[in-house]
């Protein structure tokens, strides 16, 4: 039976042309050399943290994984590896941050579920489905962003709401869906001036890093005081809590039940988006002017495209909050 991911929902939402050569035609730019990701290696880290195991292991594991599917230049392997200190890092952080106890119900577990009106199913992937304290289900989603997301910009976020219907269908009664933000940079260090004293300027970091620099240097830190609140509003976690009525997780399903219909009529209208932030970060631009010239599209796509694969879908859905906020 047909299937439908929320990744291809998005991009027939984005543009459907877009959509047209990514799904219809499905082709990819050949020489696709994928930069590590970091919500991937992330993402790893928090799946093995709920399961009660060493998610330091569960890291180093996702390295040896990653830099074995393919040679590899040395200049890349250092790559890989400093996404490994970054997401340690970040992990380390975000656990001394939150101490929770929910228990894990289900984890890195796949959906399918029936779309009414056509014969299809839509699939997908939680991070998890938690029960808290008082006995209620979350979604639990993480995020590896390079800048946060708002509440207001979560409200109408048609991935969270499509999530929790699913989740209902699927026998998870859940509230909401707990949201997790973990930044993808680490607190920077601050500068170290001629003399020995820590640079006053206000950096992108937070006060324990800056405290402990001070200390290295045999400083008092409450002679820097004033830094503590300079540096009070950087942010490199945000938690937020998305709750759904019944009514709203409906509406959310109608939407993406409307747009699945119109994604697969036998004659559907294909047309380009128009927009510069979309064309400018598009795959298939070149695909585009070109055909806007009537050139030759498919000598294009010949010389540098090439069939997709499941490796481009799980990239996508896994950088895909850092595409959407970045």
């Amino acid at each position: 039976m047909d299937t439908v991911s929320w990744s291809e929902i998005q991009k027939w939402c984005t543009c459907r042309k877009q959509w047209y050569w990514n799904y219809f035609i499905g082709i990819v730019p050949k020489k696709v050399v994928w930069a590590p990701s970091v919500g991937s290696c992330g993402h790893a880290a928090v799946a093995s943290i709920l399961r009660g195991e060493d998610w330091r292991k569960a890291v180093e594991a996702w390295f040896t994984k990653e830099i074995a599917k393919r040679d590899m230049f040395d200049e890349e392997i250092e790559e890989y590896q400093q996404v490994v200190q970054m997401v340690k890092g970040i992990i380390s952080r975000y656990l001394e941050r939150y101490q929770d106890t929910w228990e894990p119900v289900a984890v890195e577990e796949k959906f399918d579920i029936g779309i009414s009106g056509v014969k299809l199913r839509l699939i997908g992937y939680w991070d998890a489905v938690v029960k808290g304290e008082d006995g209620h289900l979350w979604l639990l989603e993480h995020k590896f962003p390079k800048q946060f997301r708002t509440e207001d910009q979560l409200l109408l976020d048609g991935q969270i709401g499509v999530y929790q219907y699913a989740a209902h269908k699927s026998g998870y009664p859940v509230v909401g869906t707990v949201y997790n933000q973990l930044l993808a940079r680490l607190p920077a260090v601050p500068n170290v001036n001629k003399g020995g004293s820590v640079s006053r300027s206000k950096i992108y970091t937070d006060w324990e890093t800056y405290k402990a620099t001070v200390e290295q240097q045999g400083l008092n830190p409450a002679d820097y005081e004033e830094m503590q609140e300079k540096l009070a509003d950087f942010e490199f976690f945000k938690r937020l809590y998305i709750y759904r009525s019944e009514t709203e997780i409906k509406e959310f399903a109608r939407d993406m039940e409307r747009r699945i219909w119109d994604m697969r009529k036998t004659k559907k209208h294909i047309y380009r988006s128009e927009s510069y932030i979309v064309c400018s970060k598009c795959s298939y631009k070149d695909l585009c002017l070109e055909e806007l010239k009537g050139g030759d599209v498919d000598y294009l796509i010949e010389m540098n495209f090439e069939p997709k694969t499941q490796r481009e879908e799980e990239e996508y859905d896994r950088e895909e909050d850092v595409q959407n906020t970045g």
